[in-house]
Order: structure tokens, then C-alpha cells, then sequence
């Protein structure tokens, strides 16, 4: 995929995510308040972290995008990476404040029933907030974007939370059974712990330059045995870097072969790997002395 389209994909899907995200935190803030719902409320204020994330998502891409230069000859792609490490870290702010705003609750449970609409509001969200998860989930998939889908799954935190504001209130509203919103709150709490930890875990080792494996390696592997000249390879590391794909491969050939001709064949290796991998913006290839007697 060309850079400019997965540009544009990560715009227009951020920039829906804006609108959304502050119609509906505004509609939760304002109904919350008429409504005499403190959990429909904080859910709007959760909504707000969903903005901001919105709003860092939409100027980050553009820098990320960027091709490499002079000063960044590995690309700016470590740009989205550190932006996805903060969408985890806000996750877990949310889940520090759910929790710590549920703790509080267990000894004082609502005692001002909200207004019966208040239970519209939030089945709204859930299906707006569950809608804008798959739609950015598909399009971060679509472009292999981590940072649209490190952004959908907090899409989903904000969903979860308002399935636990909708349980909570049915319960108050319609039962003598109080703490419906608090054990419903608890579960939604854990979910959003785990997707925070495995968002926060995946940029954590790309930012640590952690090998990957891609499906194209072994079809490329086998391509570059057959390129006549090359007798085996080693080191054949794919490191990601946002967007982009850093590679280095170490290959063999006849210690008598003309320094020409091995160049001729590491060029060669190069323009596959880059073939295969059209989002490789550095590929680094080896030349070795062949030795038969060496394991391989």
C-alpha cells in the first residue's frame, strides 16, 4: 500500500472518530447532568480520553507518514509507535480511575434514581461506540496500522464502559438491587486492563527493536536460494518500525567470486526483498565467505 493511501485511510478514519467521539461526549455530559446520572456522566468524561486519542491520532499519522530522510534514514514510522504506547498508558489511567471510582461506590451506592432516558443515552453509545470499533478495527487491519488499532480497542473500552453504565442503571432503576453497576463495572474493568496490556506490549517491543515474522519471509527465503550464485544465508532479521519494515540478511557465496559480481547479487537480494515487502524502507544485505564445512 502506498504511503499516500495509508495516509488518507488513517485520516478519514480518524477524523470520524473526532466527530463522533465529541457528539458523544457531549451527549453524555448533558444528559448525565439532566438526567441525574453520575455513571452516564463519567462515562462521558471517559468518552473525552477517547477524543483526545482521536485528536493525537489524526496529527501523529501525517508525521509518521513521512518518508526517511538525512536525519531519520530509518523513516519516522517510531512516531506511531510511541503514540500507540500512550493510547495504552491512557487505557490504564481509565482503568485506575474506573477502579478507583468503584471502590468508592461499594460502601456508598446510588441513592438518586436517574431519569428512565438516561438508559437510551447509553444504549446509544454502545451502539455507536461498538460500530466505530469494527470500522476502525477493519481499516487499521486493512492498512496494518497498530496505532488504528490500538485506537479501535479503546473505542471498545468506551463501549464496555457503557454496557456496565447501562446494567448499572437498569438495576437501580427497575431493582432494590443497588450494586448492579458496581459488579458490571469490575468486569468491564478487567477487559480493559487486558486489551491495554496487549496494546502497551506490542509497541513496547517494537520500540525495542523486536524481530517479526512476516508470512512473505518464507516464500522469500526459498527465492533467494534459487537466485543462481547464492549458496545459503543467515541473519535474515524483519524489525518494524511504524509503518515500515527495517531488514537485514547476511548471504553466502563463493569465497573466489569477483567483489562485482557478489555486489551484483547482494543488489539482487535487495530488489526481491523490497519487491516482497513493498513497505521495507531499509534493507541491509551481507556479503559472506561460503563455507561448506560451516552448520547452516
Amino acid at each position: 500500500m502506498e504511503n499516500k493511501q495509508y495516509y488518507n485511510v488513517s485520516k478519514k478514519v480518524s477524523a470520524i472518530s473526532i466527530l463522533v467521539d465529541a457528539l458523544l461526549s457531549a451527549l453524555k455530559i448533558i444528559f448525565g447532568f439532566l438526567g441525574n446520572s453520575q455513571v452516564i456522566l463519567l462515562d462521558g468524561i471517559h468518552s473525552l480520553s477517547d477524543l483526545a486519542t482521536d485528536l493525537a491520532t489524526f496529527f501523529i499519522v501525517k508525521v509518521a507518514n513521512q518518508p526517511p530522510d538525512d536525519d531519520h534514514p530509518y523513516g519516522h514510522g517510531k512516531v506511531e509507535t510511541i503514540a500507540t504506547l500512550m493510547i495504552s498508558v491512557v487505557l490504564f489511567m481509565v482503568v485506575f480511575f474506573l477502579f478507583k471510582d468503584n471502590i468508592s461506590k461499594i460502601g456508598n451506592p446510588a441513592t438518586v434514581i436517574p431519569a428512565t432516558f438516561t438508559i437510551y443515552i447509553a444504549l446509544i453509545s454502545i451502539l455507536i461506540k461498538e460500530g466505530l470499533y469494527r470500522y476502525t478495527l477493519i481499516k487499521g487491519k486493512e492498512i496494518k496500522s497498530d496505532l488504528l488499532i490500538a485506537n479501535a480497542h479503546h473505542h471498545r473500552s468506551d463501549a464496555l464502559s457503557s454496557v456496565a453504565a447501562l446494567i448499572g442503571l437498569v438495576l437501580i432503576i427497575f431493582t432494590p438491587f443497588k450494586y448492579g453497576e458496581i459488579i458490571a463495572s469490575f468486569i468491564v474493568i478487567l477487559m480493559i486492563l487486558h486489551a491495554a496490556y496487549e496494546i502497551g506490549k506490542e509497541a513496547y517491543l517494537e520500540l525495542i527493536d523486536t524481530v517479526v515474522e512476516l508470512e512473505e519471509k518464507e516464500s522469500i527465503s526459498k527465492k533467494i536460494l534459487e537466485i543462481d550464485g547464492i549458496e545459503s544465508f543467515h541473519h535474515f532479521r524483519i524489525i518494524k518500525s511504524g509503518m515500515f519494515y527495517k531488514i537485514e540478511i547476511d548471504i553466502e557465496v563463493d569465497p573466489d567470486m569477483r567483489l562485482y559480481d557478489a555486489h551484483e547479487l547482494s543488489r539482487d537480494v535487495r530488489k526481491l526483498i523490497e519487491t516482497e515487502i513493498p513497505k521495507a524502507i531499509h534493507v541491509i544485505v551481507h556479503v559472506d565467505p561460503y563455507d561448506p564445512d560451516k552448520e547452516h
